[in-house]
């Protein structure tokens, strides 16, 4: 059988049926054996970039498996914001890189180059990446095939990258006489003996609170953890990752934390005596530069499968308590403990009340109002900026409603390529919030868009501005905006045009004009761009405050207000 071959029937055999990428001569081979299959769908994107960022698209929150692949040299090195992200974020991926043959690989010899295009792509991928192998004989290719797949999807998942040279691809082999990989064994867990630490604490416990963070969310567990919250009748904060795992009118879910989050949720942080913290990193941005600060008046249990995670404590004295989230969840909903929290959810309810639209500025309400319009099934994609941060403060999510973000990485270009990834892993309609800035920077892929004419509505925030740059910039800088505004070299196009030379229906809106999008609709199933132009300054509220408790945001509260709540 031929190599290539092989790889596109072991990729289906294991249910992987899409796969991203752009041409070259190195992967000629795989891409003949992808297209032949009927059971692959290939796709073609116009940039290796937005190949990668798809198949993160495709990977989070649906915790399916894709596959970008990538001529060598410039073709590789272009997939490496993609894969990056995908390890950050703790996606589960495969990227094949592709090589010169063999015979032109320089091995060990002193020259930068032997063939051309060749690349070290070990170096530079090995840091960002959970695992990379070169598959540099044909006998290899079952086995780090087999092994990637485990790896990707194993423990923390996350992206591995398999180097493939051009003769290793079209060479034959014989599988019946090539090396196994063996799945290992699962360790024994201790999810007995950490949930009764856990039934203990709740126990004690007066104003309990789950924190769920992207391990729920990447480990596809939401459904059990509802049955959990319930159980327990327990309120239930996210970081931003992962805000969309219930819908927004959900009895329990108060909100998402941290610097830019909402108010109320960081005031439930601070009011509660036990969190319990479920796959959440508890970094800077969630529990803020004086970590010792961070929920002074709680117990903190912190369950992660990283224990490189754990390693940054909180603080001194916090329960850590190192496991898989499957195992342990279902042994909690074993447990047999009945709590009254009445009183503290009606106190978090107070809050959720007294808070909920203190913040929300006309670009929040014009964004509100507008992704508003989205009934049924959706997936939500943005870029990385402003826009990113109203669109998640806005959102009001509806059942079968799933938001994909680029957060650890915190990439620009995001969005555009992650909805065409997002819509091929679930089928659902797809918005995608981009900033003037973002929507540039891939915006080549409007012509995948157009061609494949799937319903991907793309809303483009403009402020005419890089604004989350402008604004730090006229905090630290006296106003000096270098290259973030019009007067300073940065200018946008006009996105009207650009729509028509791709044949994207367009659409402007004014955020001031409430009456036209009170009125608007979105088209059919087609792909489509709405401008939405800001005519105001935009500033990023409600914020952290350095040195402060992370219920003490910017702007102040009033102090009436402010002592009301924390009284309560």
């Amino acid at each position: 059988m031929k190599v290539s071959d092989y790889i596109i029937n072991f990729f289906i055999d294991n249910g992987i049926n899409d796969m991203f990428g752009y041409p070259g001569a190195v992967v000629c081979h795989l891409m003949d054996s992808a297209a032949k299959n009927k059971k692959m769908h290939l796709h073609l994107n116009y940039h290796e970039q937005a190949s990668a960022f798809a198949v993160c698209g495709y990977g989070l929150g649906t915790g399916k498996i894709a596959v970008a692949y990538s001529n060598g040299g410039p073709g590789a090195t272009n997939l490496v914001t993609g894969i990056a992200d995908a390890y950050y974020d703790s996606i589960p991926s495969i990227f094949i890189a592709g090589q010169v043959d063999t015979s032109d690989m320089k091995g060990m010899f002193p020259m930068r180059q032997k063939g051309i295009q060749e690349i070290p792509i070990a170096k530079l991928m090995s840091p960002i990446c959970k695992a990379f192998y070169l598959v540099d004989a044909p006998s290899a290719v079952p086995f780090y095939f087999k092994k990637a797949l485990y790896e990707a999807k194993s423990g923390r998942p996350g992206p591995v990258v398999l180097e493939l040279p051009a003769d290793v691809q079209r060479a034959d082999i014989d599988v019946d006489l090539c090396d196994v990989f063996s799945i290992p064994d699962c360790e024994k867990v201790k999810a007995g003996e950490y949930s009764l630490l856990i039934e203990r604490a709740l126990m004690e416990s007066k104003r309990p609170c789950i924190l769920v963070g992207n391990g729920i969310k990447v480990s596809n567990l939401g459904d059990k953890l509802k049955k959990i919250i319930e159980k327990f009748h327990i309120p239930v904060v996210f970081s931003l990752h992962a805000f969309d795992l219930f819908e927004y009118d959900y009895k329990y879910n108060f909100g998402f934390i941290g610097n830019n989050g909402k108010r109320y949720s960081n005031f439930i942080l601070s009011k509660a005596d036990l969190i319990i913290s479920f796959g959440a990193r508890l970094d800077i941005k969630q529990v803020g530069n004086q970590r010792s600060n961070f929920a002074k008046n709680a117990k903190l249990i912190r369950v992660d499968i990283d224990n490189n995670e754990l390693s940054y404590r909180v603080r001194p004295d916090e329960i850590q308590l190192l496991i898989d989230l499957r195992y342990l969840l279902d042994k909690l909903l074993e447990c047999d403990v009945a709590l009254d929290t009445k009183n503290w959810i009606d106190i978090c309810n107070i809050l959720k009340t007294q808070l909920e639209g203190y913040d929300l500025h006309e670009y929040h309400l014009s964004l509100r109002s507008l992704l508003s319009k989205v009934n049924g099934a959706c997936i939500y994609t943005a870029d990385v900026g402003q826009h990113e941060i109203y669109m998640a403060q806005a959102l009001k999510l509806k059942k079968e409603q799933h938001v994909v973000l680029s957060l650890g990485l915190a990439s620009m270009g995001f969005g555009i390529p992650a909805a065409i990834g997002a819509y091929y892993a679930t089928g659902k309609y797809v918005v995608c919030v981009c900033g003037d800035g973002g929507f540039q920077m891939n915006s080549q892929e409007l012509q995948f868009l157009a061609r494949e004419n799937i319903p991907v509505k793309i809303i483009v925030f403009n402020n005419n501005s890089l604004g989350m740059i402008r604004e730090f910039q006229e905090r630290n800088f006296a106003n000096k905006c270098i290259h973030s505004v019009e007067s300073e070299s940065y200018v946008v196009p006009n996105i009207e045009r650009l729509s028509n030379a791709y044949g994207i229906s367009y659409r402007k809106l004014n955020s001031e004009d409430k009456i036209e999008i009170e009125n608007f609709e979105f088209k059919s199933d087609i792909p489509e761009i709405i401008e939405l132009v800001i005519s105001t300054p935009t500033t990023l509220y409600p914020r952290f405050i350095k040195g402060k408790n992370i219920q003490d945001m910017d702007p102040p509260l009033p102090d009436n207000l402010y002592t009301e709540l924390n009284n309560l």
